[in-house]
């Protein structure tokens, strides 16, 4: 599979020396260094005093999605992520008349962004900027400034075609690699059952959608374990499933850990790891930053998060997913519609602080208004939280993809048990978010009331957001992660089919089926593997192995000189070897072309 996209070290990349000076740490930390550099220094261009600006960073860059994909490997989308917030301030730079400046932080931040490598995240970044740039374009033809907006578009324009610049290797590399890999067009025209392709360029509709957030599971960013949290989620022992299986005979120590095996995840999304959880102080104060404030970015964040919303239910909410795909370009060369949820984790931070720090502000200039206000915007939240809660109680029946599995092999009292565990977590997450937010308003009210003064009262909001997503973040990424250096760099136990290939020191492929050939990189750490994972695979290898390899692969295998296949047995489950004596070798002389129409 190909490297040379994150390999390859290409000649004068100044980007790569100022990308290096901020990510001085070692990794992860770079990256969430970079989580709180990026929005404490968006905020600060907001004019937001330095306290609510720890706040809004420490929150952004403890937001377990962010968290999460650390945990995964993902470092390029954090990588990418984390320069949102610069490219967003160098933006609203540009459109509020700091030209020059403005000019040289766009270059610069989106230069960083394009090279940090992960398009998509920088695609749905283009997404937000341009709705950023419609408001602001209105906003300017209000108020007859048109000609300033004119030329702060023109120099956004000259900034981004710098950066592009700056990246023109990269980007060239990855346009022409992309013609020939599973994001470009078909080479061939059909399935493998012999139907036409209803879709030949970008990838296909069931891949795009595969990722896609029911309506329901949105609850997720505000409840972490709505749906259940991560595929598989811890349990208290005393949980019902614990319960059903020593009814069956389970020893309680068999039945604890079959209960941690069993998907607490009820949503239809294939795996996933943990929720994306925002935070129950941020999105309290985010909801009452909407009877606070007001303005373009009022209206830019709500805008954003709506529209983000809304393409993260894909499958679930066809109309709008088909317009995008359809019509909306390079929307079908991105997987994972769900992961344009990073908007909102991106941006409800700053709408918590913006309404945070509006309520300090007006608290101070003794608006008329503000106590009705304030009450409205915790009425509204807590009233939000009630419902959801009440609704746990009958109204949900937390019924899940594999209910019918354990219905067919434990019963209906197993499926039950199952069920109001799901239940269980749901409830203490809520109960948990409630508390939350009357601490939060609490901790405003006291300021109004004249019993905390106006940093005790920050501080003490930036300590309870950090625990909140901290103590969400231990369930997912906790001290059993990490693992000494010399684990990292060898990360996969060699198997005894392993070693005894090994010590064939000929030139040869392996085929290895013990686990998924090209969705794992297991057997490419130890051998020339037919195979491999990358997210965008040469098309025509996808073709290979969807026509052949999941078939009748004898004489494909045979044509890349591959000498062993490796499978598991079926008695043992262990891997076994068998040996192909019919591959061709690494060349052969063929004995006629027949040459066909493309």
């Amino acid at each position: 599979m190909p490297t040379y996209q994150l390999g390859a070290q290409y000649a004068y990349y100044g980007l790569k020396y100022v990308d290096g000076a901020l990510r001085f740490l070692p990794r992860p930390a770079d990256y969430l260094f970079l989580y709180f550099i990026g929005l404490y220094f968006l905020l600060i261009s907001l004019k937001v005093p330095r306290l609510w600006a720890v706040f809004g960073a420490l929150s952004f860059g403890f937001s377990t999605y962010l968290i999460i994909i650390l945990g995964v490997g993902h470092n390029a989308k954090a990588h990418a992520i984390a320069y949102f917030p610069w490219v967003v301030a160098a933006v609203l730079w540009t459109l509020n008349g700091r030209y020059k400046s403005g000019f040289i932080l766009s270059a610069l931040a989106i230069g960083l962004e394009l090279m940090a490598n992960h398009y998509q995240m920088t695609y749905y970044l283009l997404i937000a900027l341009l709705l950023l740039w419609l408001i602001m374009g209105i906003q300017a033809f209000k108020q007859t400034q048109f000609n300033k907006f004119f030329k702060a578009t023109t120099i956004l324009i000259a900034s981004g075609l710098l950066a592009l610049g700056l990246n023109a290797t990269n980007i060239m590399a990855t346009r022409e690699y992309a013609q020939e890999s599973t994001r470009g067009p078909a080479v061939v025209q059909i399935d493998p059952s012999g139907n036409a392709l209803t879709k030949t360029q970008g990838l296909d509709y069931q891949y795009i959608t595969e990722y896609s957030y029911a309506p329901l599971e949105s609850f997720n960013l505000w409840i972490p374990r709505f749906m259940g949290g991560g595929s598989q989620e811890a349990l208290p022992r005393d949980s019902e499933i614990v319960s059903a299986l020593r009814s069956i005979g389970a020893s309680r120590t068999e039945a604890q850990e079959i209960a941690q095996q069993i998907p607490m995840y009820w949503g239809d999304q294939p795996i996933v790891a943990a929720p994306a959880y925002i935070g129950g102080v941020v999105l309290a104060l985010g909801v009452l930053a909407l009877f606070l404030i007001s303005g373009p970015l009022r209206m830019w964040i709500i805008s954003v998060t709506v529209l983000a919303l809304l393409l993260s239910w894909g499958r679930n909410f066809p109309w709008l997913t088909n317009l995008f795909i359809d019509y909306v370009p390079l929307y079908d060369k991105f997987r994972a519609v769900s992961s344009i949820q990073v908007l909102i984790e991106f941006l409800m931070p700053v709408l918590a602080v913006l309404g945070g720090l509006a309520f300090i502000q007006q608290t101070q200039q003794k608006h008329g208004d503000l106590k009705k206000k304030f009450i409205r915007g915790s009425a509204t939240a807590l009233g939000i939280l009630l419902v959801l809660l009440g609704a746990s109680y009958g109204l949900i029946e937390f019924s899940g993809p594999y209910d019918d599995y354990f219905m067919d092999q434990l019963g209906l009292d197993f499926v039950r048990a199952i069920r109001q565990d799901r239940a269980a977590l749901m409830r203490t997450d809520t109960e948990r978010a409630i508390i939350l937010a009357l601490i939060s308003f609490g901790l405003l009210w006291a300021y109004f009331k004249g019993k905390l003064n106006k940093n005790t009262a920050v501080l003490a909001l930036i300590i309870l957001s950090v625990l909140d997503l901290v103590v969400v973040d231990w369930r997912y990424v906790n001290s059993d992660d990490f693992v000494q250096k010399r684990m990292v760099e060898r990360p996969f136990q060699a198997s005894e089919a392993d070693l005894t290939i090994k010590k064939d020191t000929s030139y040869y492929r392996v085929f290895d089926l013990s686990s998924a050939p090209f969705n794992s990189a297991r057997a490419n750490f130890f051998h020339r593997q037919l195979g491999g994972y990358h997210a965008a695979k040469p098309r025509r290898m996808q073709d290979l192995y969807d026509f052949y390899l999941t078939q009748s692969p004898e004489q494909v295998l045979d044509m890349f000189n591959v000498k062993y296949i490796v499978d598991r047995d079926p008695n043992t489950s262990m891997p076994r070897i068998q040996l192909n004596d019919d591959r061709f070798g690494a060349a052969w002389v063929v004995d006629f072309i027949v040459v066909f129409a493309s």
